[in-house]
């Protein structure tokens, strides 16, 4: 108990000092200056490997110094992000403002958006409690092993999202719509094929990855890890959506419409278990729930943003994404199915699928404009790390 409230300690600390990086990052991404953040996010994951490297080295509660070094690690990358922001950034320097309006509108942006993430982050732990108390430890813990591969995939949509995110809001407030429109169909086909291309063979081989990597062959772990992955991959979708919308500065409206669906996953999953259905319903229910409250999120695009088609989407996006997700999930379980040795057949299809998806995406999932986008960003990210 004592190192449960010392490591709550930790956590609160932690959470304020990565608050506080906030506009910090913030001025990074409006100067689109990637390269930096790129930099600061692998030293905080370095400091976050060292403090794990460390632990049971010192005279002290593993799971408090684990806290400790963490809280550590926030001050450090706080620190980096104050400092690299006001030797570079002219708003990075406080003015004091009586402007009620604009604390108004800030308000109400920062609150509303808080409010679709705290939505979201209450229907994961949420649906951790009712695991709890309806299945007990073991599956808890299968579903923990599950958010694991989430937060992963998660950060991996972010760094596809973020170099993108500043260019489709300067092309909104300079009204070149026809950018934007480029720069969204971009980074909805860039999260979806990644993601594919990723998830697809992790899905498919997860029973050696999960008893590789934890000595776990429980059938529970496995369908769990995998439900997570689809999961994510209609979760991310709507990230192009809410940058647009946050352009728009809509947000009240669209948070209030999208999140009241995504609250509605724990009473569906409470129903689920209710009933007796089995665990991995709560992740059912959480697909199922991302799937509606995406198509509301179309639906709000369309109302606030009038450039977008919803047919535009599903005819370039979607169906072309299904056709190659079908033969992607198809000619790679035929192959696996053909291999034996179970490093052998891990080992091809991570080299098959990754590679079938992108070459099928670059020749079928886009159009030419799209492709000079995507060489552009690739070669600008590429001259940029070149002449620093």
């Amino acid at each position: 108990m004592t190192a449960v409230i010392w490591l709550y300690q930790f956590t609160i600390f932690t959470f304020i000092f990565s608050l506080f990086q906030i506009p910090y990052t913030a001025a990074i991404f409006a100067h689109e200056d990637i390269g930096v953040y790129a930099v600061v996010s692998t030293v905080e994951c370095l400091l976050r490997l060292g403090a794990a490297i460390l632990i049971g080295k010192f005279m002290i509660d593993n799971l408090s110094f684990y806290g400790m070094c963490l809280l550590i690690s926030s001050i450090i990358i706080f620190t980096i992000y104050m400092w690299y922001g006001k030797a570079h950034y002219k708003e990075c320097h406080y003015h004091k403002t009586t402007d009620r309006k604009l604390y108004k509108e800030l308000l109400s942006f920062s609150g509303w958006t808080l409010f679709g993430n705290v939505a979201n982050i209450g229907m994961q732990q949420g649906n951790i409690i009712l695991l709890n108390i309806f299945f007990g430890a073991t599956i808890n813990a299968a579903f923990g092993v599950a958010l694991q591969i989430n937060n992963a995939f998660g950060a991996l949509c972010n760094s596809i999202i973020i170099p993108l995110r500043p260019a489709m809001i300067k092309a909104y407030a300079e009204e070149n719509f026809s950018y934007l429109n480029k720069l969204f169909s971009v980074g909805n086909k860039l999260i979806l094929y990644a993601l594919l291309a990723i998830g697809t063979p992790i899905i498919l081989e997860m029973p050696n990855i999960l008893n590789w990597w934890l000595n776990i062959t429980d059938e529970s772990f496995i369908l769990f890890a995998r439900l997570i992955i689809i999961y994510i991959v209609c979760l991310s979708m709507n990230n192009p959506i809410t940058a647009i919308i946050q352009a728009t500065g809509k947000v009240k409206e669209y948070h209030l419409k999208v999140e009241s669906i995504t609250l509605l996953c724990l009473p569906i999953s409470w129903l689920f278990f209710t009933f007796h259905l089995p665990s991995y319903f709560a992740l059912i229910s959480m697909i199922a729930v991302s799937v509606v409250a995406h198509t509301i999120r179309l639906f709000c695009l369309r109302k606030y943003y009038r450039s977008f088609s919803i047919n535009s989407y599903v005819t370039t996006l979607l169906l072309p994404g299904i056709t190659i997700l079908i033969l992607g999930v198809g000619s790679s379980h035929l192959l696996q199915q053909n291999i034996d040795s179970n490093f052998l057949r891990v080992l091809f299809i991570f080299l098959y699928s990754p590679t079938f998806f992108i070459v099928s995406a670059l020749l079928l999932g886009t159009n030419k404009s799209e492709k000079k986008v995507i060489y552009s960003y690739v070669h600008s990210f590429i001259t940029k790390r070149l002449c620093r």
